[in-house]
């Protein structure tokens, strides 16, 4: 007896799913995780692409140290890594970005000024963010990119990466939590295509001691001409000091582009972050901002910078097969 329950005109064995008529050895194979021409293979002869995150930027204010901002996401996602720095430099006040309570469709996120600053308002900023499905991916155009989370205290932890890059990647790294109530930025050093190494860092005024955060990184391939999702976009280090540098981007953007970046080494040891202005579509300046809860002194030495410059929000589309 010739059993044919899907009426396709074939049968087990060689009917693969016989409850499925849009599935046989005569079935065209398309993107959805499915062998359907019953050969054993999935998705093969085709490129196969998924949403994997976003990139935008907001302007806001900060009335004060209690208000958090709630940020819903265009997507959903399983376990998203939130890199949300550095800051315009609108207002003078030292300040960074603090984010907490990451879900899969949204997270919160304030202007944190230092512990020292009284006033703990902030005026309008402009901030830029990048989300990033957890785990290993291939873009579009072959960069590689990994997200993730490591956990670190005010003691250097090593994050080693789930897979080695070819040569060391341009390295974002964010506070997920907000699990101690001191001011922290994050700092790290020793980047290698294996991994590198991360803490906080609370202001110079404290006791130096804070609890463990979940620290949340993306690592890129260092690309000069990489494209996402029809936008071009740039991978890079540099370096600068507390004086203003400008940058001038290797592509050519037609309106400013988004920016995001992490300071990548520790040879200067106070509390610091980065700040950003004059944002153009060939150019921006960036400097490292140090804190003053301690001294007024506010020199810092080199530090090496990591950078992303992409041409303007939308998703972050990569290959899933």
């Amino acid at each position: 007896e010739i059993i044919d329950e899907d009426a396709d005109g074939y049968s087990p064995p060689e009917d693969c799913n016989d409850a499925n008529s849009n599935i046989n050895p005569s079935a065209a194979e398309i993107c959805d995780l499915i062998d359907n021409n019953c050969n054993t293979q999935i998705d093969e002869g085709q490129v196969c692409t998924a949403i994997i995150g976003e990139i935008n930027t907001i302007s806001i204010n900060q009335p004060d140290s209690t208000t958090w901002h709630t940020l819903n996401l265009n997507n959903d996602y399983t376990a998203p890594i939130v890199i949300m720095q550095p800051l315009s430099f609108n207002g003078p006040d030292p300040a960074h970005i603090r984010v907490r309570n990451v879900s899969p469709d949204s997270f919160e996120f304030q202007i944190e000024e230092w512990d020292y600053i009284k006033s703990q308002s902030h005026i309008t900023e402009n901030i830029s963010y990048l989300v990033i499905e957890s785990g290993s991916h291939i873009l579009e155009d072959g960069t590689k990119i990994q997200a993730s989370l490591a956990n670190s205290n005010h003691e250097f932890k090593t994050a080693l990466f789930s897979s080695s890059f070819n040569s060391t990647p341009i390295i974002l790294t964010q506070s997920q939590t907000h699990y101690g109530p001191q001011a922290i930025v994050t700092r790290q050093k020793n980047a290698n295509p294996r991994g590198f190494n991360v803490k906080v860092q609370e202001e110079e005024g404290n006791d130096g001691i804070h609890i463990y955060e979940d620290i949340g990184y993306i690592a890129i391939e260092s690309s000069l001409n990489g494209t996402n999702n029809g936008n071009k976009f740039e991978t890079r280090s540099t370096s600068t000091n507390h004086n203003w540098r400008t940058i001038y981007f290797a592509q050519n953007y037609n309106s400013p582009p988004i920016f995001l970046a992490s300071l990548n080494s520790y040879i200067g040891t106070d509390p610091a972050g980065l700040r950003y202005k004059n944002l153009a579509s060939q150019s921006l300046s960036i400097k490292i901002e140090e804190e003053q809860s301690k001294d007024s002194e506010v020199q810092h030495t080199n530090e090496a910078v990591d950078y992303l410059v992409f041409e303007k929000p939308g998703n972050i589309i990569a290959i899933t097969n």
